[in-house]
């Protein structure tokens, strides 16, 4: 992989109707209760509806607004509010990460904890996401178990991935709500786990551009097309 290669992302409203595939679910949800935009996401296969049930029923309970249509296999997000308490919720590990990023829209502090003991790569993970938000002005404490989130303007920034594709991911999104310019180096190991994720966002609107760098002091910008 490339060290030179990075991704640059503008703020961007979403829009518009897409096939998700499973893995895709939850980012793309948050991504859309993000950038309070009207996104539908279709073609979720009956298999799928339970876990996706899940993880709305936990982006409800962080203020996204959601109408299911389990016959059709569709979500439609609406507009979310922000929510004005101070609220204290158990997660899966796995979706820590991202509940993170959205605690930073809410009006008053969210205390997130883990309900499953984390493995070595998920707390690298959730290691790199704290680091790397709070360099876009995230204001978090990390206590001995759980993670504070304070609302906070995310301010874009040159973060990098550390070649962790799951935090790559989440700071992705986070460069979609971000005011100003947001550069994540690293970039490309996002897409070997989510091959789709950055054409599935700029077919809905998302403004974002890829970097490679050419020689020792040059760069060229790439525009990806969905």
């Amino acid at each position: 992989m490339s060290q030179g290669s990075s991704w640059i992302i503008e703020p961007s409203t979403l829009e518009g109707n897409l096939r998700a595939k499973k893995e895709l679910i939850a980012p793309l949800l948050v991504a859309a209760v993000l950038t309070r935009s009207a996104v539908t996401l279709k073609g979720i296969d009956p298999k799928q509806w339970e876990l996706a049930a899940k993880e709305l029923h936990l982006l409800e309970q962080m203020g996204g607004r959601f109408d299911l249509n389990s016959r059709r296999g569709e979500v439609v997000t609406a507009m979310s509010p922000q929510l004005s308490i101070d609220m204290e919720i158990g997660v899966s590990v796995k979706t820590l990460p991202l509940l993170i990023l959205l605690a930073t829209l809410r009006t008053m502090s969210t205390e997130l904890y883990p309900i499953d003991q984390p493995t070595a790569e998920e707390s690298q993970t959730l290691r790199i996401v704290c680091t790397e938000l709070q360099k876009m002005g995230v204001k978090l404490e990390r206590g001995r178990i759980g993670v504070k989130v304070t609302p906070t303007r995310l301010i874009g920034a040159t973060v990098s991935t550390h070649d962790d594709p799951k935090a790559g991911t989440v700071l992705a999104l986070a460069g979609l709500v971000a005011r100003g310019q947001t550069r994540i180096t690293e970039a490309e190991c996002i897409s070997s786990l989510y091959p789709t994720l950055v054409h599935d966002l700029l077919a809905l609107g998302a403004q974002i551009r890829k970097v490679r760098k050419t020689s020792s002091n040059s760069s060229r910008c790439v525009t990806i097309s969905p």
